[in-house]
């Protein structure tokens, strides 16, 4: 399996962060932050805790991958949030779309949000991505399923 990663360092890939532990420790800080500012639901930290591992979804893209490596690629093949937008909208967790998609630039409006799910690197990307074996696909199903959110 190809290794994916979160960003570099030095712009090396060689000391940068796999983006799987990437979104595993967003996902453990935002759902211990959620616990923090609202106790008395967790579901909230539920939440948090799928809009993390979801935030950079749209790395898991080879596209991505080769931004990171310094080559030049389109715009489209780099942006990487509208993919993990895309999965928590099919999820329904509307507070992690807006989340996702505000987590580089601001919170979007409202027509911002069906933009960004629908372009090539939101539903189409999103297709993609859960064709690659990605470790959160069962969980988030699973989520999905017994979830009263």
């Amino acid at each position: 399996m190809a290794q994916y990663y979160a960003h570099t360092v030095d712009g090396g890939l060689e000391r940068g962060q796999l983006l799987r532990v990437h979104l595993q420790n967003v996902a453990a800080l935002a759902s211990s932050k959620m616990k923090v500012a609202i106790p008395d639901v967790p579901d909230l930290a539920d939440i948090a805790w799928v809009t993390g591992l979801l935030h950079d979804l749209g790395k898991y893209r080879e596209g991505f991958v080769r931004h990171l490596s310094g080559q030049i690629v389109a715009a489209e093949q780099r942006y990487h949030k509208q993919a993990g937008a895309a999965w928590a909208e099919e999820l329904d967790l509307t507070p992690g779309v807006s989340a996702i998609l505000g987590h580089h630039g601001g919170m979007p409006n409202q027509s911002d949000h069906a933009d960004a799910i629908d372009s090539e690197s939101g539903l189409r990307a999103l297709a993609t991505i859960k064709t690659i074996g990605c470790n959160y696909r069962s969980r988030f199903i699973r989520f999905s399923q017994v979830s009263h959110i």
